[in-house]
């Protein structure tokens, strides 16, 4: 349909006249303007589940035996463990609240999973910086946990893993003791206990810790991020549970988070550091080398990063939550350690943490982030590409005119309840994820009152950047 052929009736040409004639003679206030956003070339479906105070870091496992993946929280201000029970295809409700003892000032901040004692449940271990300590629970198999052990560790940990460093098949814990410049060895007994902790000199205040193998050799190594230092510490284990004197890497000014992944397949693992205002890579070499650092993202705060499959391509992506811009980027990988931006996903205020799964066992890779700021979990179910529209472009003829919120609001007011929308999303003007009066108000802002801008797709074809409920059947002029 173009601007040509619409009919609308006298009454309500007048009322959109009224309206723009309020907003140019008054200076109405205007929709607010969100930030633009880069498309994503890939859409979510965007779901919001409030899970305590300030969610600090987040993973996910099966634990109630079902086959599904459940969601689990470590909340740094409600100080307890919180899960999102799976129902299967992508939908979850609230599970248990494990709180961690000494609540007033346990201030969970990261968490492990494993099977602890042997039992083939899924167990939990958590740090509280304000404690200085570990908390170990043993699963239920129901979907929660039980059985607190308070293990003393450095002071003011920030950061668990876990690993096998001294290789007797028991699961082992690392924490990053950032006041004390020290890493905290605990070794575990295969029952649920554990040794008293073992201290490695860190570098200077580290802040999170990583197991992996790094050189190949079958035994874990470990990863410190030392924040104050802006260095990385790389501890190579014997495979006794002991180390060789930490190797240094520079460069990183006050670096907040890493993972370790082979993302150029020569089977080294490479290194992923995010820091201040940059992302960065560092190649992994044979014989413990390290090529030089490419910044692969600059700008937001990058606070969290994990390496998966987004797009589909075999190649290992990388997605960074970016909580001073409100939304996690999407950097895709071209399989030989290259990556390149590829867009953006508005999430709730202060995204933090950040895992990946195909929770509703559809084939795609999916996320989940978490808000500090909002107190939410956002699931980010991954649709695949999305259909292509221009937004605002109601008539579907390439241009924005008073043509489009002229047929808006016909469309929502003369002939609703038809579903009369080819294209809600592109109806969807300000990007609220609502279509409704709003819209041509928007639209009618940007025309004649210097409003806007249009968010992402403007004024050429291209998928709705922001994960909402939206669909959009056809839009005539985009492939």
């Amino acid at each position: 349909m173009t601007a040509a052929t619409i009919r609308v009736s006298p009454a309500l040409v007048f009322a959109l006249l009224f309206l723009a004639l309020l907003f140019l003679a008054f200076g109405a206030p205007l929709p607010e303007a969100k930030a633009q956003i880069t498309p994503a070339p890939i859409q979510f479906e965007a779901t919001s589940i409030p899970v305590g105070l300030c969610p600090a870091e987040v993973t996910q496992a099966d634990l109630d035996g079902d086959g599904d993946l459940d969601i689990i929280f470590a909340n740094h201000h409600t100080h307890d463990l919180r899960v999102l029970t799976s129902l299967g295809g992508g939908v979850f409700v609230p599970g248990s609240i494990t709180p961690v003892p000494g609540f007033s000032v346990a201030h969970p901040i990261s968490l492990t999973l494993g099977d602890f004692n042997g039992d083939g449940l899924i167990d939990a271990a958590v740090v509280g910086h304000e404690n200085n300590e570990a908390t170990r629970f043993l699963g239920d198999g129901l979907g929660g946990w039980s059985s607190a052990l308070a293990i003393p560790v450095g002071l003011y940990p920030l950061h668990i893993d876990s690993g096998d460093w001294n290789e007797d098949g028991f699961i082992d814990f690392v924490t990053a003791n950032r006041d004390e410049d020290t890493l905290s060895l605990i070794f575990g007994n295969g029952d649920g206990t554990f040794a008293p902790h073992v201290t490695i000199p860190a570098g200077d205040g580290p802040t999170a810790v990583i197991a992996a193998d790094l050189d190949g050799d079958n035994h874990d190594d470990l990863v410190g991020v030392n924040s104050f230092g802006g260095t990385l510490s790389i501890h190579y284990g014997l495979g006794n549970g002991t180390f060789e004197a930490a190797t240094q890497i520079t460069g990183f000014p006050t670096a907040s988070s890493v993972i370790a992944s082979d993302l150029n397949g020569n089977g080294v693992l490479d290194l992923v550091v995010t820091h201040v205002d940059a992302a960065q890579v560092i190649p992994g070499l044979p014989g413990r080398l390290y090529g030089t650092p490419t910044v692969v993202m600059t700008g937001g705060g990058p606070r969290s990063v994990i390496a998966t499959d987004l797009l589909g391509s075999s190649a290992l992506d990388l997605v960074i939550t970016r909580p001073f811009q409100d939304q996690i980027v999407i950097l895709e990988g071209d399989g030989l350690g290259g990556f390149q931006m590829t867009g953006s996903v508005p999430t709730e205020n202060g995204p933090w943490a950040i895992s990946a799964a195909d929770f509703d066992v559809d084939g795609l890779t999916d996320l989940v982030v978490t808000n500090e700021v909002e107190h939410t979990a956002l699931i980010l179910l991954n649709r695949g590409p999305g259909p292509q529209f221009i937004r605002g472009d109601e008539n579907q003829d390439g241009a924005i005119d008073i043509a489009d919120p002229i047929l808006t609001l016909q469309r929502a007011f003369i002939i609703a309840g038809q579903n009369p929308f080819p294209c809600r999303e592109s109806s969807d003007g300000n990007d609220d994820g609502l279509v409704n009066i709003a819209d041509p108000i928007f639209i009618l802002g940007v025309l004649f009152s210097g409003g806007g801008p249009i968010l992402q797709p403007a004024g050429i074809c291209g998928i709705d950047p922001t994960a909402d409920h939206l669909e959009c059947d056809s839009f005539s002029i985009c492939p």
